[in-house]
């Protein structure tokens, strides 16, 4: 006698693909490629557009995965993005600190504006242009604390 064998059910199918891994590499990446562009901005301007470019294409490569090669990620209520977040904050810090650097140390426009006279009777000359970019880093940093106080989380 010959055995029939049933074609499997879609729900079979799934269990038989592999589980989800979760979202912390997916994380990880996206944070490296943020610190890319965050910290190197004024070294390679073009690298937010590369990495818009990158990730939509990682929208679908992840929309594949999670659709046909994945078993479908059990649901996992989280208030935030945890510790991300904080991640977050301190590389948008680290890229404040490392573009005004590069600004300050790198670039001509910069250097041939100056003698500039700012409000107060302040003259920042080429001997104390850095009093000058702390004082801008402050300022953004204040803005940035602010709109973060001010703005609430979705």
């Amino acid at each position: 006698t010959k055995s029939v064998t049933q074609p499997l059910s879609d729900y079979e199918k799934e269990a038989k693909k592999n589980q989800f891994a979760g979202t912390f590499s997916e994380y990880n990446a996206l944070v490296i490629q943020l610190g890319y562009v965050v910290l190197f901005a004024p070294a390679f301007p073009v690298a937010g557009l590369v990495c818009f470019l990158s990730n939509l294409l990682e929208i679908h490569t992840d929309a594949y995965k999670l659709v046909c090669n994945t078993r479908r990620p059990r649901y996992q209520c989280a208030a935030n993005i945890g510790t991300w977040e904080n991640i977050l904050l301190l590389m948008t810090f680290a890229g404040l600190l490392t573009n005004i650097g590069l600004i300050g140390e790198t670039s001509t426009a910069y250097t041939s504006a100056l003698p500039i006279s700012l409000p107060f009777g302040i003259e920042v000359t080429r001997e104390n242009k850095w009093f000058a970019l702390v004082i801008f880093e402050h300022l953004v940093l204040i803005s940035q604390t602010i709109l973060l106080a001010v703005l609430a989380d979705i």
